[in-house]
């Protein structure tokens, strides 16, 4: 097994092939579904084994009561072995649907289809319904003439032939083919700015819940400017005023790249959801895109979270294309604070091997493309005498195929004094040991945190954390 530590985060989506169809306690803790119910926690304990900083969960299609369970049972798993992970809740955030079809539709290229935008049908016959989670949008608003409609993640498009606002009625015409069904998303992609309500009542309760379990991270779908950010502030201001949740946009749409400085000024981080981004902009756009959300965010010292399709191909099989492997290795070689895991994890056929492959990647990227940056003054944050500084340099330019790392036993960790350390590119491995459950946020990239009532010592307790022999490694250890 490779190390579960590197610099660059891993977040991995929680779903059926990581929980089963476990949606409570009771069913867990069922003595018939206790071979499922072993299978589902040892997997989430290879998941953390195998490198998992983050687990994100979808608050898209869960209840609230199966949220809970799940974010209970991660915690409980990550405790027994004595690793920390933390949780990112996803919101639904404004997306537009089909409403109800009579039963799957095929939409013929060339044909007209009529779409009801403020009046609610069953559909058939080439005429259906659209509706988002506030029951007040009107798709007309957001449509003219020759603007172009995705359906199911772009299988469809219609070509919008009129757009009658006052009627709420949408005329289009099909450009190809396609069965389209009840509840398929809908994208504008050439819509500059959506007249949809961003927070919806769903979204609202998502967030409390969020901040009663102490949840890290929200991460905002379909976030889209300052004013959609502020009224989330508002709303957390008057459930928890002190709140320490991190709250982490993500870029969806033209409108949020063309805001994207003021954003990430105003925010903790943010998430590249290329899938939908995909089909909100142009798609050849999206890797200028990606890059420059990501210098934007390193400029600012903002967390940046790069996601979808990372390795999409694991959802399906075991190993990865050609093309994937690139894609993770860039974004890695682009200091990003992490790599997000979606259908790979959540629905994949081997979720462990997906986080497995995806921190092989990164391991080879951090030990081959690593380029030391760091002043001396940097090491007092140590505080560590001049010996072991010496050392500590020595180690880090040190040319070696050893895993290079350094052991950072403290008894009292201050979240802001270790987020400072995990800064630091010193070219190794940083693991803090500590005593106690601490708040410092793991998206911090090069922090990696385990709990451990007594310090570790020698050689050989480092080996058996990073799963190593002893003479695979060169560790430092340290006390703050």
């Amino acid at each position: 097994m490779t190390t579960i530590f590197s610099k660059t985060r891993i977040i991995a989506t929680v779903g059926p092939a990581i929980m089963k169809e476990f949606h409570s306690w009771e069913e867990f803790k069922s003595e018939e579904n206790k071979k499922a119910a072993d299978e589902a926690a040892d997997t989430i304990k290879n998941l953390i084994y195998s490198g998992v900083n983050i687990f994100r969960i979808n608050l898209s299609h869960n209840s609230a009561s199966s949220n809970i369970f799940w974010v209970e049972l991660i915690r409980q798993v990550a405790k027994e072995v004595a690793t920390k992970v933390d949780i990112l809740f996803d919101t639904k955030g404004p997306e537009i649907r089909i409403s109800e079809l009579e039963k799957p539709m095929l939409i013929q290229k060339d044909s007209e289809i009529k779409i009801y935008c403020t009046r609610t049908i069953i559909g058939a016959n080439n005429e259906f319904s659209v509706s988002d989670a506030s029951g007040e949008y009107n798709m007309a608003f957001d449509t003219k003439e020759d603007d172009r409609i995705f359906i199911d993640d772009g299988k469809l498009v219609l070509k919008v032939k009129e757009s009658n606002q006052n009627a709420g009625v949408i005329y289009a015409i099909a450009q190809n083919s396609h069965t389209i069904t009840t509840n398929k998303r809908i994208n504008l992609p050439d819509c500059k700015s959506y007249s949809i309500p961003f927070l919806s009542k769903k979204d609202e309760e998502d967030i409390k819940l969020a901040l009663k379990m102490k949840i890290p991270y929200i991460a905002l779908s379909f976030l889209s400017n300052i004013k959609q950010l502020n009224e989330v502030k508002k709303l957390i201001k008057q459930i928890s005023p002190k709140s320490n949740t991190l709250l982490i946009p993500k870029i969806e749409t033209q409108e949020a790249i063309n805001n994207i400085q003021e954003i990430v000024d105003k925010s903790d981080g943010v998430m590249i959801a290329r899938g939908d981004l995909g089909l909100e902009v142009d798609y050849a756009k999206i890797p200028k895109y990606q890059e420059l959300i990501i210098n934007t965010c390193n400029d600012k010292q903002k967390y940046v979270i790069v996601a979808t399709q990372m390795l999409d191909s694991l959802e399906r099989s075991l190993m990865p294309t050609r093309a994937e492997v690139s894609d993770v290795y860039y974004a890695t070689r682009s200091k990003v604070s992490s790599l997000m895991l979606s259908g790979e994890t959540a629905a994949g056929v081997n979720p462990v091997n997906a986080v497995q492959v995806m921190k092989k990647i990164i391991l080879e990227v951090e030990a081959t493309n690593y380029e030391l940056n760091f002043l001396q003054k940097d090491l007092n944050l140590l505080e560590q005498g001049r010996e072991q500084k010496k050392a500590i340099l020595e180690l880090s330019s040190t040319k070696t195929t050893k895993h290079k790392v350094l052991i950072v036993n403290t008894i009292n960790p201050d979240p802001k004094t270790l987020i400072e350390i995990s800064k630091i590119d010193i070219g190794l491995t940083i693991i803090f040991v500590i005593p106690k459950e601490s708040t410092v946020p793991l998206l911090q990239r090069g922090c990696n945190v385990v709990y451990r009532e007594h310090p570790i010592k020698t050689k050989e307790e480092v080996a058996q954390l990073l799963f190593k022999k002893v003479d695979e490694i060169e560790p430092i250890v340290i006390y703050l």
